[in-house]
């Protein structure tokens, strides 16, 4: 990788006065991640593949520091608390072991680490090592947004339902949390590789009762136009006709710590907690059927699906607010 040089990481990227310490850390998170594979599976568990996965570790750095600086481009107001995000969350970065490479990737919390998975294919848009760059930029949105999905069970504690419906609305904030990652990845994936996002179209899966959704998501496309709906619910998004500028503003406040506490306090002052329960529930559902399909949730919320999806549209759509959003005064 040509980003190595003598063992040591050097960034091609100019953050201003912020370079020498992107560079300090990814170098430092280059060395422990080389121990940790050594470790892992240089001895006692080989992944057969030693080669590729350490050139895509070293690969996976770059990744890292471009994620960074399209923030530090395109966000520069909220480039500090991400990268902070990544020193204090981000600690290694290593490979799936072979029997998981079934999957994209995968970010650990309790070990602050990120799996990526070396083989990834690609596919009619995306060469392997583009998806794999969207990938790893999934992972670091769900450390970004780790804050305000920690503040919703704050939240939830103190709400008067059953512990199953409080698992069911913090699912669905679980899937915002996904639609959010993946929009985001998929912006800066399309970004570096200098090619045009495609235009939203009809895609079928096991959810729905196999009724088509449309998407222009890699993965995840099943909750790209729920997440779209709910955020016009919102002041200051629900006026915006562009579903990009939609997903968009929406991310934008997603990168906010305060994301999750916000969302309740605007439905509250509105009278409209109640609805706000009703939505998340069905897209609990939604996010557990979508998890369901590759074993990881319980098979009939994908029996669910369809009915949760109509009774979520029979709502949501009538919620959406077309005011501007409300300005709290600074004394």
């Amino acid at each position: 990788m040509d980003r190595i040089n003598n063992g040591e990481y050097i960034t091609p990227n100019q953050f201003g006065d912020y370079t020498v310490f992107v560079n300090d850390y990814i170098n430092q998170l280059y060395g422990r991640s080389l121990d940790l594979y050594a470790k892992r599976y240089a001895q006692n568990n080989p992944t057969g593949t030693p080669k590729i996965d350490i050139e895509k570790i070293e690969e996976s750095l770059g990744y890292i520091d471009d994620y960074l600086y399209y923030f530090y481009q395109f966000s520069d107001e909220n480039f500090v608390s991400i990268f902070m995000n990544l020193i204090d969350n981000l600690k290694f970065v290593t490979v799936l072991p072979s029997s998981m490479r079934g999957i994209y990737g995968q970010y650990m919390d309790v070990e602050k680490t990120l799996y990526i998975n070396p083989e990834l294919h690609s596919n009619q848009r995306l060469s392997s090592d583009e998806r794999t760059r969207l990938y790893i930029c999934h992972e670091l949105g769900h450390i970004q947004n780790s804050k305000w999905m920690s503040n919703l069970i704050v939240i939830l504690n103190n709400i008067n339902c059953s512990n199953e419906d409080k698992q069911l609305m913090y699912n669905g904030f679980s899937l915002l949390d996904e639609a959010t990652t993946q929009d985001r990845a998929e912006n800066i994936a399309y970004y570096f590789s200098s090619k045009r996002r495609p235009n939203m179209a009809q895609r079928v899966t096991a959810l729905f009762d196999g009724k088509p959704h449309k998407t222009n998501f890699d993965y995840y496309g099943e909750f790209q136009v729920p997440t779209i709906d709910f955020a016009r619910t919102l002041r200051g998004i629900g006026k915006l006709e562009y579903i990009d500028l939609v997903m968009k503003e929406f991310g934008t406040r997603a990168l906010k710590e305060d994301f999750s506490k916000k969302i309740f306090e605007e439905y509250t002052n509105d009278g409209q907690i109640s609805n706000l329960y009703y939505l998340l529930k069905r897209l609990g559902i939604i996010k557990n059927a979508a998890y369901a399909v590759f074993g990881y949730s319980d098979p009939r919320y994908i029996n669910q699906s369809s009915l949760a999806l109509a009774e979520y549209n029979q709502l949501v759509r009538k919620l959406r607010d077309y005011r501007d959003p409300i300005i709290t005064k600074k004394l």
